[in-house]
């Protein structure tokens, strides 16, 4: 019940920033409400040991996407409601009984919820397991590419000497896998039954008319540190029983030393860690170190990759048996559920339905910001009357640039009723 106290305070206080969030009447408020929500919800991740996920939350939702809508906020200008809206308006501050019933059934959803969620212990419960995978890796002496199948169904044609399939799903019940020369040959069944959540390699080796089929259990998890590589062998030869390893390092000064002890015919040796340098491998004798039998120059380690490296046996052109050593890599895959895996998903899988999101979040926001510009219309000016402090007949003097005559000093014409001095004589 420790934990139960925390995750009601933090949902207690979303719930009121997020009433907040809807009751402020500054757009800017109500911004930095929703960010505090964000921050909740990212505390809420941490109590579940989701730290990729709180991170995601802090840095995407509560940094970015909140910068983009205050910035959306400030270059509208409407930061602030104008005017008090009046009940017959539609506004919702004439239900304000409301908010309260809503709050108190927001805090019982909260208290109802986390009471079951702590009670039924749903943080012990454990992830689910993707499908068993299988990849068919092809060691087989003869010169000739295999085609797979999965309960007689063909999966992949064409897979040369060397060469390995993808990896492919099975049922957890288990399935059978066929490995047939070319495309119409004989196939070579096997049943095999693997874990959820399991990876196994199926190989063929052999210098028969048909292939024989090991399975071999492989690691695809992170290597840890990832500037390493995983690396393991398996002796499939039968011309040689007993072989060893050697490698030499190139460097300042070179190195020849064992890499794995002595592999007898049909052993696999166990996992080894390597750094990711360029060195070169040699298959001896354990009997006759000096005598190499095959050599690999100038191979790569990879970082954080599984190599499965097979000692075969393999048909020259004149049928004569030799060994040689045929690497097999695969990139490791973090845990199903963890960060690693969760970023790898996003960036590969969900990386164009994500930029698609994006641009459409980009023209969203273009169309607001453009409709919203549209619909802000200029005010109407009222009209004034103007004041004038000087004289009209100075105002006008002013403006035509001479002196304006007034009535009284004007000359008056003789008034038509009195007669002119001398008229009628």
């Amino acid at each position: 019940m420790i934990d139960l106290w925390p995750f009601i305070i933090v949902g207690a206080l979303a719930i009121a920033a997020a009433v907040m969030m809807l009751l402020s009447d500054n757009a800017i408020h109500s911004a930095l409400s929703l960010i505090l929500v964000m921050v909740c919800i990212a505390f809420m991740f941490l109590m579940l040991n989701a730290s990729f996920l709180a991170l995601i939350q802090i840095t995407v939702y509560a940094g970015a996407i909140m910068v983009l809508f205050l910035f959306v906020i400030m270059l509208l200008g409407n930061a602030k409601l104008r005017g008090n809206p009046k009940p017959d308006e539609g506004s919702a501050r004439h239900f304000r009984w409301f908010v309260p019933l809503v709050f108190a059934l927001s805090l019982g959803l909260l208290f109802s919820f986390g009471f079951v969620v702590i009670n039924a212990q749903t943080g012990a419960s454990t992830a689910p397991q993707p499908a068993p995978r299988v990849r068919v890796l092809n060691a087989w002496g003869e010169d000739m590419p295999v085609s797979v199948y999965v309960d007689a169904v063909l999966i992949t044609e064409g897979v040369a000497q060397g060469e390995s399939t993808a990896w492919f799903p099975i049922p957890e019940g288990g399935a059978q896998i066929s490995v047939a020369p070319g495309t119409d040959g004989e196939p070579v069944a096997l049943d095999m039954q693997i874990p959820a959540g399991e990876a196994a390699a199926v190989i063929a080796y052999g210098t028969g008319a048909l292939p024989e089929l090991r399975v071999v259990s492989q690691s695809t998890s992170t290597v840890f540190p990832s500037s390493q590589s995983r690396l393991q062998f398996i002796n499939l030869s039968e011309a040689r029983p007993t072989l060893q390893v050697l490698e030499q390092t190139r460097g300042f000064v070179n190195t020849l030393s064992a890499l794995v002890p002595a592999i007898a015919t049909g052993q696999l040796s166990e996992v080894v860690q390597h750094d990711a340098i360029t060195v070169d491998f040699a298959i001896v004798d354990p009997a006759r170190p000096d005598a190499v039998i095959y050599r690999i120059d100038n191979y790569r380690f990879a970082e954080n990759d599984t190599d499965l490296l097979v000692i075969m046996d393999a048909l020259s052109s004149d049928g004569a048996v030799r060994t040689v050593l045929a690497p097999f890599r695969a990139p490791a895959e973090a845990p199903y559920g963890t960060p690693q895996q969760v970023g790898y998903s996003l960036l590969t899988t969900f990386m164009l339905p994500f930029q698609v999101i994006g641009l459409l979040l980009l023209a969203s926001l273009i169309g607001v910001i453009v409709l919203a510009q549209r619909s802000a219309k200029p005010k109407a000016r009222p009209a004034q009357r103007r004041v004038v402090s000087r004289p009209l007949p100075s105002v006008i003097a002013a403006q035509v640039g001479q002196e304006v005559v007034t009535t009284a000093d004007a000359p008056r014409l003789p008034d038509a009723a009195e007669p002119a001095p001398g008229a009628g004589d």
